[in-house]
């Protein structure tokens, strides 16, 4: 499972193509706790923090996307709108962090 722990301002930009977010993981943690996770956000800090807060939960099968969506970006990753269309468009937090590769469009 892909889970974004960005905020809602940055999601409504774009997610990763399957991604689901952070509020709809811990709704059903149950269910996920048998689920392989990984967490994702910009560069991967936010989500190292959630990784290791989940881990504390008990849930052994998480993992941090060391990177975020700039490294996503960069492997050619597909993101998606809020209307579930292809997109290029990616929130990338702040002007500072817009290291995407060309072809991409940063929103700040």
């Amino acid at each position: 499972m892909l889970v974004d722990v960005r905020t809602v301002k940055e999601r409504k930009v774009s997610i990763i193509k399957n991604a689901i977010t952070k509020e709809q993981l811990e709704i059903n943690l149950n269910y996920y706790k048998s689920k392989k996770i990984l967490v994702y956000c910009t560069i991967g800090e936010r989500s190292s923090i959630y990784a290791y807060q989940l881990k504390a939960k008990g849930i052994t099968t998480v993992a941090n996307l060391r990177g975020g969506v700039l490294k996503w970006a960069h492997a050619g990753g597909v993101f998606v709108d809020s209307q579930g269309n292809e997109t290029k468009k990616v929130n990338v937090y702040a002007k500072a962090w817009n290291f995407l590769p060309v072809g991409y469009i940063g929103i700040w």
